[in-house]
């Protein structure tokens, strides 16, 4: 893919700065004098400030001192200025990117982007903050490209955004998740997990993930899975269960499948699945019953 070549004046540099985005990221900044060069780039000026402009991406330029020399509306408003001139000149670092997410200060020798200038590399990173001209502060994933001139280090190129709907999503769907694997522990050693609904890949290894890490809290010795809340019994998910129950038995934990109703029993013969040493059980009940056995737990009836 060729690159697309984009112009634009950075600060007070007299020679016409120009970029070159291949795939997307910033690459090296050439250089031309006025004259022929130049006005031939003319063309592309505007569709560059068009670019900068329209991007909701935060975008600067900082010189090897950190000094802002370039800044696009985004980046303003994301930061909460009224416009690019407030950030030309500042130190972007002391501006917007002095403090870590816990409140310590954050060195500017020990941030990510100096070092990356330094080392002459590109970074990305995605698990720090950056901070608004009232003090506020969003999460925000950045990423910096150092920039050349002639071979010659001159500062480095940063793009940035507001991550905060992202994580909002991501926090939703980590409670979805535990909501769908309600892991409960019923007895000492013992725990249990409802199913209901559908069972995919992917919550498949939601489950195994949610089980194995309650056993190895609990110790548990038994874990219920009851599959009578699973709608539809295929090939697929009960494959899914046996991984589940193999995975249980390498912790040493003793795995029962309870709320097999002989719908789904006939369905898994039917479609000859190997269930292979998997223990099975009608009701939660037999399965409590087994569970409690295993555990040497006395059960009394209660006259």
């Amino acid at each position: 893919m060729n690159a697309v070549r984009l112009s634009a004046t950075l600060g007070s540099v007299p020679d016409c700065t120009t970029f070159s985005y291949v795939h997307g990221s910033m690459a090296k900044a050439e250089t031309t004098t006025n004259g022929s060069p130049a006005a031939a780039l003319a063309g592309s000026d505007e569709l560059a400030r068009l670019l900068l402009d329209s991007t909701g991406e935060g975008i600067y330029v900082i010189d090897t001192k950190g000094d802002c020399t370039f800044a696009n509306p985004a980046c303003a408003r994301l930061l909460g200025y009224d416009g690019e001139a407030d950030l030309l000149g500042k130190n972007m670092h002391e501006l917007m990117h002095h403090t870590r997410p816990n409140g310590d200060p954050y060195p500017n020798e020990e941030c990510r982007v100096y070092v990356a200038v330094l080392q002459r590399q590109g970074t990305r990173v995605d698990d720090e903050v950056l901070w608004r001209k009232d003090g506020s502060s969003f999460p925000a994933e950045y990423s910096s490209y150092p920039m050349e001139s002639d071979g010659e280090l001159v500062g480095c190129v940063v793009t940035f955004m507001d991550i905060s709907e992202r994580i909002e999503v991501m926090d939703l769907n980590r409670s979805l998740m535990e909501m769908s694997t309600p892991v409960t522990q019923v007895w000492d050693k013992l725990l249990l997990l409802p199913l209901v609904g559908i069972i995919d890949t992917k919550r498949a290894r939601d489950i195994m993930s949610a089980m194995l890490s309650e056993i190895s809290e609990t110790r548990a010795r038994v874990f219920i899975l009851d599959i009578s809340g699973v709608g539809v019994i295929d090939t697929a998910v009960a494959n899914h269960l046996i991984q589940i129950t193999k995975a249980t038995s390498l912790m040493g934990c003793d795995c029962i499948v309870s709320g097999v109703s002989p719908a789904i029993a006939q369905t898994i013969v039917e479609l000859g699945i190997d269930v292979g040493n998997v223990q099975t059980t009608a009701t939660m009940q037999d399965a409590l019953v087994g569970a409690f056995e295993r555990l040497g737990a006395e059960i009394r009836e209660i006259v």
